[in-house]
């Protein structure tokens, strides 16, 4: 297999975009292949395509639902997969990436993506059967760089973004209302990057990095479009010479909020930083590699979910965690996504640490964090981007009790 290209995608994956469009590369035909058991049951191959991003995975109150933009003959365009099972769509992009779900409390499925032409930032309001009234709607036409959103009580969204560095990178902000019509995009604050958005008892939280030094700052999202109240939670990381940042992510259980740095070393090996504190605590402990030990005498705790056994893990130096994606939602355990080695599964966290981790499936050529949802009855599905060829990757799916 050649992985040049595994290696010039996961070192684009976290950076600004503005190529001309590509031609479209052949409709790919999905091949059947045998199921493969894991240790929650057989996964499925949902779609191919040449994707470098974390899935886009959510759950609703009648499934989990997953999503792709897939090359037809004339265009990019969207497909939900429902608990497996494809649902059309009329939304088409020309050139997208970075596509994430969101959930409404109105039944709907926010989708937004980016797009390489000049990265301008379109969201789309779905219906359950896949429908658009509005279809794929322009927030901005300047140049996003990274963004994140988060699901509102009344069935709209908040959307975050990054601008291209010109003369410094800015955070914006559009409130979507519940039938996807965003409001006038809002400036929040400057010297700033790489937004993540945290919706945790009743209130929505923006982190955040400065662009100068990479401290982490987190301030709370008024109805107005502004920031209350920042604080700096701590220092960045210090990079080596050649290393990228690919991406912050943000998660919480019922007593704290977890932060993880997404890394992409010169030699293209990948890791994780995390820290975590309160969700008002004014200081948290600076940022540190994200690393296990497991403990084969010690019985592992339950992990609060449908996910049959797992096994004790703790903070220690034995396997580096290589990507790493929370679930969205607020529990008293954080499941959070992960690739470690040759195996993607999920880490278990409570109380501001590790706990407990699961193997999953061998995944030999990750090219992004894989992604992990849970539903009302407390079952999980892991999906992840898998190398397939030199041209495509494909989008795998496994649940829990299905």
């Amino acid at each position: 297999m050649d992985l040049r290209w595994l290696t010039g995608a996961v070192l684009l994956w976290g950076l600004a975009a503005c190529s001309p469009t590509p031609q479209l590369p052949p409709v790919p035909t999905l091949t059947p292949s045998p199921p493969l058991d894991t240790p929650w049951g057989a996964v499925s191959v949902l779609a191919e395509a040449p994707v470098f991003h974390p899935p886009a995975l959510i759950s609703d109150k009648t499934g989990f639902i997953a999503a792709a933009f897939v090359p037809s003959e004339t265009a990019w365009r969207l497909k939900l997969y429902r608990d497996d099972q494809p649902i059309e769509t009329d939304i088409t992009a020309r050139n997208p990436y970075s596509l994430s779900l969101y959930a409404t409390s109105n039944d709907g499925i926010f989708a937004v993506w980016l797009d390489y032409d000049g990265g301008q930032l379109y969201v789309a309001h779905l219906t359950r059967d896949g429908d658009s009234a509005l279809g794929g709607v322009l927030v901005t036409d300047a140049p996003a760089v990274r963004v994140s959103a988060a699901a509102t009580a009344d069935g709209g969204l908040w959307l975050v973004w990054s601008t291209a560095p010109i003369p410094e990178s800015v955070l914006m902000v559009s409130r979507i209302d519940g039938l996807g019509r965003p409001r006038t995009p809002a400036r929040l604050t400057h010297n700033a990057d790489f937004p993540a958005v945290l919706r945790a008892d009743g209130r929505t939280w923006l982190y955040w990095l400065t662009a100068t030094d990479g401290a982490l700052y987190r301030a709370e999202l008024t109805e107005v479009q502004t920031l209350s109240e920042p604080s700096r939670l701590t220092d960045g990381i210090a990079l080596e010479t050649g290393d990228v940042f690919n991406g912050l992510s943000v998660g919480t259980d019922t007593t704290s909020a977890y932060v993880f740095w997404q890394v992409v070393q010169r030699d293209s090996q990948s890791q994780v930083w995390w820290t975590a504190g309160g969700l008002t605590t004014p200081s948290w402990e600076s940022p540190r590699r994200l690393s296990l030990t497991f403990d084969s005498t010690r019985p592992p705790e339950s992990a609060g979910f449908n996910v049959g056994d797992t096994q004790s893990a703790q903070l220690g130096d034995d396997l580096p965690i290589q990507w790493l994606l929370p679930a969205v939602g607020q529990s008293d355990t954080l499941p959070t996504a992960a690739g470690w080695g040759n195996s993607v599964g999920v880490l278990y966290w409570r109380d501001g640490a590790p706990f407990s981790s699961q193997t999953v499936e061998d995944a030999q050529h990750l090219i992004a964090p894989p992604a992990v949802a849970y539903d009302a009855e407390r079952d999980l599905a892991l999906a992840w981007w898998n190398v397939l060829t030199d041209q495509a990757a494909g989008l795998s799916i496994v649940y829990s009790r299905r």
